[in-house]
C-alpha cells in the first residue's frame, strides 16, 4: 500500500510538472544554485533603499522628503536600471550554451535571442516591468515616510501575494496535504505577526 502511494505521488508530480524522474532529478541538482541566487537577491534587495536614505540625509532638512527630491532620485534610479539590465542580459546570454538555447521554449539559437522568442516574451515582460516599477515607486515613499528599518521591510509582505498567486493560479503548493498546510499556515502567521510587530516598532 505504501509503495502504491509513492507511485501515485510520483505520477502526480510528473503530470503536474510534465517532467520525468530524470527531469525532477535535474531540477533538484539546480537547488544549490537557486538558493545562492535567492541569497544574493536578498542581499541586493535588502540594500536597495540604503542609497536613498543616505541621499535624504545629505540634503537640507527643508528639502528632504519633498516631492521634487523624491522624483529626482527616481529619475536616477531609472537610469541605473537602464544601464544595468542590458549588461546583465549580455552576461546571461554569454553563459548559455548552444544546446541550452536551441532547446529553450522560444526556440533560441547559438546566435542569441531570436525575434520569435522576444515576441513571445514581450507582453508578460512589459506587464512584469510595469508592476515592478510601480512597486519600487511605492517602496521609495514607504521608506521616506516610515524609514528604512520599517517602511521597506513592510513592503516585503508581498511574499504573501506571491504565495497566493502560486497556490491559486499555478498550483505550486498542494494545501490538501495536512503537513503542507500546517507549514504554510505557520509561515503565514509568522509573516503577518512579524509585520505587525515591525509596524508597532515605529
Amino acid at each position: 500500500e505504501e509503495e502504491e502511494k509513492k507511485k501515485k505521488k510520483k505520477e502526480k508530480e510528473i503530470t503536474e510538472t510534465g517532467l520525468s524522474d530524470a527531469g525532477l532529478n535535474s531540477l533538484a541538482s539546480l537547488l544549490p544554485a537557486g538558493m545562492g541566487f535567492c541569497i544574493l537577491a536578498g542581499l541586493f534587495d535588502g540594500s536597495l533603499m540604503v542609497p536613498y536614505k543616505l541621499h535624504l540625509m545629505s540634503v537640507a532638512a527643508s528639502e528632504a522628503g519633498s516631492l521634487t527630491d523624491t522624483l529626482s532620485y527616481l529619475s536616477s534610479f531609472s537610469l541605473g536600471s537602464l544601464v544595468t539590465v542590458p549588461v546583465l542580459l549580455g552576461l546571461a546570454a554569454s553563459r548559455e550554451s548552444p544546446d541550452d538555447l536551441s532547446s529553450s521554449p522560444g526556440g533560441g539559437s547559438a546566435g542569441g535571442i531570436t525575434a520569435e522568442a522576444a515576441r513571445i516574451a514581450a507582453l508578460p515582460g512589459i506587464i512584469s516591468g510595469l508592476l515592478w516599477t510601480m512597486a519600487n515607486f511605492l517602496s521609495v515613499h514607504a521608506t521616506e515616510y516610515l524609514g528604512i528599518s520599517i517602511g521597506f521591510p513592510l513592503t516585503q509582505t508581498c511574499i504573501l501575494v506571491n504565495a497566493l498567486w502560486g497556490i491559486a493560479l499555478f498550483r505550486e503548493i498542494d494545501l490538501t496535504q495536512r503537513e503542507v498546510l500546517i507549514r504554510f499556515m505557520s509561515a503565514l502567521v509568522a509573516i503577518i505577526g512579524g509585520a505587525a510587530l515591525l509596524s508597532r516598532a515605529g
